[in-house]
């Protein structure tokens, strides 16, 4: 996009931090974004082009916990992270605490399918989870959450949440 002579690209996810410290130093009239991605003072004093924006991940998740921990009947609750990740942790930590602010005795499943682009992988995952009675489960997990909703929708009957956007037709 720099090369094509957009003002502004962005880059979504930390993935992307290395493509960004390349192409900003190639292109530097062009002003470049990454999302969940930030640096050292340093490096911003080299690459005065490049802005960085952080979520805090684990504040939505913290309120997916509550949700999900008033939802549950099993008390079985399901996480499925794309990749082990300080982004994904987060999420998932949150995710944990608004669970146990409702009911400690909730379990939480857990399980990485490491990748964010690997639907068959968040299948299986939201499977095992579906057959040791969770009845709620949250991804952050890009692609490979999808493979969540398709296990929720053979199911039935469990509530499945994602994250980073809109996943109601899912």
């Amino acid at each position: 996009f720099a090369k094509e002579g957009y003002d502004m690209v962005w880059a979504i996810g930390f993935l992307m931090a290395d493509a960004i410290e390349k192409v900003s130093a190639q292109y530097p009239n062009t002003k470049f974004g990454i999302i969940d991605n930030s640096w050292d003072a340093d490096w911003y004093a080299k690459h005065p082009n490049v802005m960085s924006v952080m979520y805090r991940e684990n504040e939505g998740s913290f309120l997916m916990g509550v949700l999900a921990a008033m939802t549950t009947k099993s008390k079985v609750i399901g996480f499925i992270g794309g990749m082990e990740f300080p982004v994904i942790w987060r999420f998932e930590a949150g995710f944990k605490m608004g669970v146990q602010a409702v009911d400690k005795n909730i379990t939480l499943l857990r399980s990485y399918a490491g990748s964010f682009n690997d639907p068959a992988a968040g299948k299986a995952i939201a499977k095992s989870f579906i057959i040791k009675k969770a009845d709620v489960i949250y991804h952050a997990s890009g692609g490979t959450g999808i493979g969540m909703f398709e296990a929720a929708n053979e199911t039935k009957n469990v509530w499945v949440m994602g994250v980073d956007s809109d996943q109601y037709e899912l």
